[in-house]
């Protein structure tokens, strides 16, 4: 009897080890903490929140920007995209320079991850511009390479918290802005600018607002779109593989 309860018992045993509990995954996503100033006077929109990864899937999210005055749209802007682990929540940034315009605009926050999209976002606020900025900033060069652009610019004073915003890039495509925290007077620095073409042509145009968060200082420049030879874009991310690599260790 011992024998046949002690044979039932470690049946069950191991049948239980070999059951496995499946977890519906789950595509979640939060945005909280909206912020922004509702009068704007001689600087950047500076639009500020946090998105949270609710969900029990890790993702990649960008956050859109588009501005609008009246019916008309002005202005559409992109984050960089930032990785998320499950339960993670992170700031983003996204900007808009109002530059030579005034008045009431509205601005529609999007943030796309995966496959899903939030829309929470919905801002109005206020512009008046009564002077212009320092045009300090130089925008020297533009590399551009399978996913990624690379900026060089120069500054003819020290400067710091520099926004990168590029702008009249072709309609679909997706072109993140960055940042600089410090450049220095007469630095050349070169500042990685993600993209993502829908339908690659060559011979398109993008233009690159460099601006401080202060609105004080200021460049701006056009750029033809056309790719770096197979030399050239081999020796750039073999480079990038390599600072990858020392970064890790």
């Amino acid at each position: 009897m011992y024998t046949f309860l002690t044979l039932v018992i470690l049946a069950t045993i191991v049948y239980a080890t070999n059951v496995k509990l499946e977890v519906s995954q789950k595509l979640l996503a939060e945005l909280h903490n909206l912020d922004y100033e509702k009068y704007i006077e001689n600087k950047p929109l500076k639009l500020n929140f946090i998105f949270v990864n609710a969900g029990n899937v890790p993702y990649k999210a960008k956050a859109r920007l588009d501005i609008f005055k009246d019916s008309s749209h002005v202005f559409t802007g992109w984050s960089e995209e930032i990785p998320f682990n499950i339960g993670t929540e992170k700031n983003i940034k996204i900007y808009w320079y109002p530059q030579n315009t005034t008045g009431r605009f509205r601005g529609l926050l999007k943030v796309y991850y995966t496959t899903e999209m939030i829309d929470d976002g919905s801002i109005e606020f206020e512009v008046k511009n009564t002077k212009s900025p320092d045009e300090t900033i130089q925008l020297l060069n533009l590399e551009t390479y399978d996913n990624e652009m690379v900026l060089t610019v120069k500054s003819d004073r020290d400067i710091e918290n520099i926004i990168i915003i590029p702008k009249n890039y072709p309609i679909g495509w997706f072109v993140s802005q960055n940042n600089i925290e410090k450049l220095e007077k007469n630095e050349k620095m070169k500042v990685k600018i993600l993209y993502d073409p829908s339908l690659w042509e060559p011979d398109n145009k993008i233009t690159f607002q460099v601006i401080t968060e202060d609105g004080k200082y200021f460049g701006e420049s056009s750029f033809i779109i056309n790719k770096e030879g197979k030399m050239k874009t081999f020796i750039h991310y073999s480079i990038e593989q390599i600072k990858r690599f020392f970064e890790n260790l």
